[in-house]
């Protein structure tokens, strides 16, 4: 284990013991600057992949649909990728899953990065799944509220302004079926997806 994924693991570890809420016993507000990505899009280093992580990150949470500790996998896959050499986390973008999504995306995950001391962008994705046939005002007009989130926008910019991207789903796709459905030419950037499911 080098040096940077121990100190990653000791700041995953932090997170989960101060838990989810502040001193006062308050959850955390969103930082206004992570929950939106920059106007011009993230910077990639040299010889670096632009990664986005599709989660339905809990680490903290217990309870919400389920009995229980919320799972690690999600907390273990978004280390590692800070941790990692090869790839830069340039956004993470919730969706429904194991957990409840509000609190993922304005509680756990700023949370974990905090901790982390890790700058990336938490956009809110699909509260719910995709329906199979898209709602629509009188065959015409989008109103569906499940891909008209302001992060299916963001991550649409955020990918726009990106080569060779690489997406790894720890939940479910919805976020992309977002894409395709309404953004599609922003999935041109993906060159690989990577998924976990089951």
């Amino acid at each position: 284990m080098s040096v940077k994924t121990l100190a990653v693991a000791i700041a995953l570890a932090a997170a989960v013991v101060s838990g989810c809420t502040d001193s006062a016993g308050s959850p955390p507000q969103p930082d206004a600057e992570r929950a939106n990505s920059d106007a011009e899009g993230p910077v990639v280093g040299d010889g670096v992949r632009p990664l986005v992580l599709v989660s339905d990150f809990g680490l903290g949470l217990s309870a919400g649909w389920r009995e229980g500790q919320a799972d690690v996998d999600d907390a273990m896959a978004l280390a590692l990728a800070l941790a990692s050499d090869e790839l830069e986390p340039v956004a993470v973008v919730t969706a429904f899953g194991n957990t409840v999504e509000r609190p993922q995306a304005t509680v756990a995950l700023p949370r974990f990065l905090e901790a982390a001391g890790a700058e990336v962008p938490v956009l809110r994705g699909s509260p719910r799944p995709v329906p199979a046939v898209p709602v629509e005002l009188n065959g015409s007009e989008p109103v569906d509220d499940a891909c008209l989130t302001d992060g299916i926008a963001e991550l649409a910019e955020v990918l726009r302004s990106l080569d060779d991207v690489a997406v790894a789903g720890i939940a479910p796709l919805s976020p992309l079926a977002c894409l395709a459905r309404i953004e599609p030419d922003a999935l041109a950037s993906i060159t690989d997806v990577v998924a976990l499911m089951g």
